[in-house]
């Protein structure tokens, strides 16, 4: 396996289970939590989540630990716009700042790229953290980098899509009240867009996926700042006793075969404890072989 992936996710899901029934839980859906590696060839001055809804985005990562700040929210006829972007300056004609192009080799660990982060030189290191928390599942959602708008002095138009199979995170109520819910997280790999191994549309490019499953010991709700490591000494997901869980799965989806593509786990939550999925995204290097079947 040749560098790791240009994006590297961490995207976890707190369940939380509390009161006095077993079925008391609650869901703040996927805490899409994950550093983007500026891989577009050019500086980039802002980043872009799409897809969700305004009134499911309970919190975001921003000030003091991203360069672009607190973001702002952009509603739009199908949901809502989530927005990091930097500042025009009219009288220098020039934007507050930007992400530079990623440093060669760069390796962040899904929780480095930001202000006083483990990536150490986060402002020339060409990479980024980004995230939101939600109050539900989220559906189809689209990441993509922000670039200045060469027709427009002040003006950042739509860049690079950055490619995230974030999970989905369904919650079913037990068929039993005194059980806790039902969890699965699913996570599928892109549809087929490319031409691999000759076969143009049939295949999408391969990843591997590493999943870290952690439970965490505690009754408190974990915060996406708490997913951010050595940010809070008394981080309650870092110090309390934790158990945790490493697997890699190969991520290949076919056209025109249902599912093929996709990953599901089913997660047991229990009352007063904590369970955080972590999801961390490589290149595949091997050779693409294909087969007619």
């Amino acid at each position: 396996m040749k560098n790791p992936n240009l994006v590297r996710t961490a995207i976890a899901a707190a369940l939380l289970a509390t009161g006095t029934s077993a079925s008391a839980v609650t869901t703040v859906g996927s805490l899409s939590n994950f550093d983007a590696v500026n891989d577009t060839g050019s500086r980039t001055e802002g980043f872009e989540i799409e897809g969700v809804h305004s009134s499911d985005v309970q919190y975001t990562f921003g000030a003091p630990y991203n360069r672009y700040g607190d973001p702002s929210k952009i509603d739009t006829a199908t949901g809502v716009i989530v927005r990091w972007a930097a500042a025009w300056n009219p009288g220098s004609a020039m934007f507050s700042t930007a992400t530079p192009v990623a440093l060669a080799n760069i390796s962040p660990g899904g929780h480095d790229c930001y202000n006083g982060g483990p990536i150490g030189n986060y402002l020339s290191a060409g990479c980024e953290h980004f995230g939101l928390g939600l109050l539900k599942a989220q559906g189809t959602t689209t990441y993509r980098w922000l670039v200045a708008d060469a027709a427009s002095p002040g003006q950042l138009i739509a860049g690079n899509n950055v490619r995230i199979p974030a999970p989905i995170f369904n919650v079913t109520p037990n068929a039993d009240p005194a059980l806790p819910p039902v969890v699965q997280a699913v996570v599928a790999a892109p549809i087929p867009e490319n031409e691999v191994g000759g076969a143009e549309g049939q295949f999408s490019d391969a990843f591997w996926m590493k999943r870290i499953k952690t439970q965490v010991e505690t009754d408190s709700e974990i915060r996406l700042e708490q997913l951010v490591n050595g940010n809070d000494p008394n981080n309650a997901l870092f110090n309390v006793e934790t158990e945790t869980e490493y697997e890699w799965f190969l991520m290949q989806s076919r056209n025109g075969v249902a599912d093929s593509g996709e990953h599901v786990m089913n997660i047991n939550p229990q009352k007063g404890k904590n369970i955080a999925i972590r999801y961390e995204l490589y290149d595949f290097a091997g050779t693409y072989v294909f087969r007619p079947v």
